[in-house]
């Protein structure tokens, strides 16, 4: 209860005054920034005098742009205008870098979620097509072992390429980063782009396990041998683990060049 002739609040009021739970404010006061100025010795109840609001009002402004508790400490502990305007300037930068930080974590997710609203509007599972791809740039990646520690990986739609090997009538498996754009794209990444060329493929949506789009491959060689298709293909991974959990559900685009110049006159 407000204590009027002493002009003090107990937590449960002052916890009211900042809409705080008075959990925070026991806390504060065992971290040593915000502590009572009276506490009752018979019941341990915790009185403030109503001067101490603007140092709890300073606590929770800090608090709101970000600062830990040990920031808060060492800010309170420093009279000076100049140095907390420094410190306020040095926080200012710290958010405006985390906040361009998180506009390309957003990148990320953004640019995932439309490539596959996009590829999984222009496909239907188990269907085959032949279309003609436009010209498309791609950063490699290598081999699956070594593409979980770069950063580019996670960043775009991965196409994995399966070149086949005749004398050992198997396929080696590389993989890529896909770009849709290249927007954003420096540095060293930049000079790390690949590109497709354009030209005509027979395009056939899989959806299952990666280990077995090998076996799907040789089975569209075999029935579409006509075509003059390429031994090697690529793979748009579409629905992929990052967005499923069971393999059996990974949807993923095959696209394997027809290599006949004379394409698209013929039928399939």
């Amino acid at each position: 209860m407000k204590n009027n002739i002493q002009n003090c609040f107990c937590t449960g009021e002052l916890a009211k005054m900042f809409n705080l739970n008075k959990q925070t404010l026991f806390y504060y006061d065992k971290e040593g920034i915000f502590q009572p100025e009276y506490r009752n010795p018979n019941n341990g109840y915790r009185m403030y005098k109503f001067n101490q609001i603007y140092r709890l009002a300073l606590i929770c402004y800090l608090r709101k742009i970000g600062f830990s508790i040990d920031q808060i400490r060492d800010y309170l502990n420093d009279s000076s205008v100049e140095s907390n305007a420094r410190i306020l300037r040095k926080k200012s930068e710290d958010i405006r870098k985390n906040y361009q930080e998180f506009l390309k974590l957003d990148d990320i997710i953004q640019r995932k979620l439309l490539f596959v609203q996009r590829k999984l509007a222009e496909l239907s599972i188990g269907e085959v097509q032949i279309k003609q791809h436009p010209r498309c740039a791609y950063i490699p990646l290598g081999q699956e072992v070594s593409i979980y520690n770069k950063e580019v990986f996670y960043s775009y739609p991965t196409i994995a390429f399966y070149q086949y090997d005749t004398k050992e009538d198997q396929y080696e498996v590389t993989f890529g980063a896909y770009l849709e754009s290249e927007y954003g794209i420096g540095g060293e990444d930049l000079d790390k782009v690949r590109y497709i060329s354009e030209h005509w493929v027979l395009s056939y949506c899989w959806k299952g396990k990666y280990s077995g789009i090998e076996q799907k491959v040789r089975e569209l060689h075999k029935e579409y041998n006509h075509l003059s298709l390429s031994a090697n293909s690529y793979n748009f991974n579409i629905i992929d683990q990052f967005l499923e959990k069971d393999e059996n559900q990974y949807v993923t685009e095959i696209q394997i060049p027809i290599l006949d110049e004379s394409f698209p006159v013929q039928k399939m």
